[in-house]
């Protein structure tokens, strides 16, 4: 059994805990956001929404994500999706910049939605995004200037090989996100590395669950309705 080390942290950086686990069966899939299970010996108080870190014994990062749920009882089961799961919002976007520059496109909505939104509740604390390469020409058949983000997100890799990485950098109180092309036609996934134990590959699918929603009217964009579910009953208020 190999040694690992769990740390989460507030979404303010701060270190809430820090847990050794053995071999953690995570699951990488980059086109969704599909969860990781990971259990924590005894009762860890970890809330929802919190950063999960998990290296090995040499301190290489092997699993980074967000807390969606936990459960506890002799030991602590927590949910974990990876971090491009923040980005699984449907979001308002400016499609006529798609062919403009596809890397600064996807940077300017991610940067508009999570870093200078109007509503801070929006914003991820730490959060920076940079387009590192430039796609002239782009054309995603987009319909909407409101669309899901992690579509465009997909899109932009099966079509023309340009990816979002994101990086937790707890030291550094920082969310990194990058937009490049990759560098090869091809796209390798390294499955057969020594912390991978199982592998699966899926095309395309919708995770998660909504504290916030806002209905647009995509004929007349100035006609929207906020609503947010209250934290105690989860009724929309």
């Amino acid at each position: 059994m190999k040694l690992y080390k769990a740390e989460f942290f507030k979404r303010d950086f701060t270190l809430r805990a820090a847990v050794g686990i053995q071999s953690p069966e995570l699951v990488f899939d980059y086109l969704t956001t599909e969860k990781t299970e990971i259990t924590l010996p005894g009762a860890v108080k970890i809330a929802r929404g919190d950063w999960a870190h998990v290296t090995d014994i040499k301190g290489a990062v092997i699993y980074q994500g967000v807390v969606m749920d936990t459960e506890t009882d002799k030991t602590t089961t927590v949910n974990v999706a990876p971090l491009m799961s923040i980005f699984d919002v449907t979001t308002e976007i400016n499609r006529a910049n798609i062919g403009k520059d596809l890397e600064q496109f996807i940077a300017d909505t991610i940067r508009a939605a999570f870093v200078e939104n109007a509503d801070d509740h929006q914003n991820v604390q730490g959060l920076r995004v940079q387009a590192c390469t430039h796609t002239k020409g782009a054309a995603l058949n987009i319909k909407s200037d409101v669309h899901d983000l992690m579509d465009i997100i997909v899109r932009a890799l099966t079509v023309y090989n340009v990816a979002v990485t994101v990086e937790l950098r707890p030291q550094e109180k920082a969310i990194a996100a990058t937009v490049a092309k990759v560098s090869s036609a091809g796209r390798v996934i390294e499955a057969d590395l020594p912390n991978v134990i199982e592998k699966n590959v899926y095309l395309m699918d919708t995770y998660g669950s909504l504290n916030k929603a806002t209905y647009i009217n995509k004929d007349d964009p100035a006609q929207r309705a906020v609503y947010y579910l209250d934290g105690e009953t989860g009724e929309p208020t």
